[in-house]
C-alpha cells in the first residue's frame, strides 16, 4: 500500500491531524501492509473481518503501542473514502447501519476499544439514533451537545 502513503500524509494533515499522528498513521498503514503481504491479500480484501485480525494480531505482537493502533482508524478512513479498501457492506437498516459500522470502527481503530465495548456502545448509539427524527442526514445537522447529553 505503499503508493498510498502520500495520500495518506495529505489528508491526514488537511484534517489537522498532528505531525506525530500523521507519523504513527503511515507507520501503521506500512504494517497493514506488511502484514497483508504476508497473507497474500490485497487492499480489495481488506473487509470488517480483516481489520479485526489484523488489530488482534497487533495486540499480540505488541503490548506498548496503543497510540499507533489507534491510528489504524484514520488509515481505514483515508483508504475506504479514496476507494483502495472497500466500504462495509450495509446490514439492513440503511443510513443508521452505515453510521454505526463507522462508529464501530472509529471505536477499534482509534479508541483502541475491546469488541464488547464497542458492541455496548454501537448499541446505545443505535437506541439514540433511533429516536432521532427523519431524515437522519437533517437531524444529525442540527444535532448540538444539548441534544446529546440530554439522556
Amino acid at each position: 500500500m505503499s503508493p498510498y502513503e502520500s495520500l495518506l500524509r495529505t489528508e491526514l494533515a488537511s484534517l489537522g491531524y498532528a505531525g506525530s499522528s500523521v507519523t504513527d498513521a503511515v507507520r501503521m498503514m506500512r504494517r497493514l501492509s506488511a502484514w497483508m503481504g504476508r497473507r497474500e491479500l490485497s487492499p480489495d480484501a481488506l473487509e470488517p473481518s480483516r481489520v479485526e485480525e489484523f488489530l488482534a494480531f497487533r495486540r499480540a505482537v505488541c503490548k506498548s503501542e496503543p497510540v499507533a493502533r489507534r491510528s489504524l482508524g484514520a488509515v481505514v478512513k483515508v483508504l475506504r473514502n479514496a476507494g483502495v479498501i472497500p466500504v462495509p457492506a450495509a446490514t439492513g437498516g440503511g443510513a443508521v447501519e452505515e453510521l454505526l459500522v463507522d462508529y464501530g470502527a472509529y471505536l477499534r481503530g482509534e479508541r483502541g476499544l475491546a469488541a464488547e465495548s464497542v458492541r455496548c456502545y454501537c448499541g446505545q448509539a443505535r437506541k439514540f439514533l433511533a429516536a432521532l427524527p427523519t431524515p437522519l442526514e437533517a437531524s444529525l445537522a442540527r444535532l448540538d451537545a444539548a441534544r446529546v447529553t440530554a439522556g
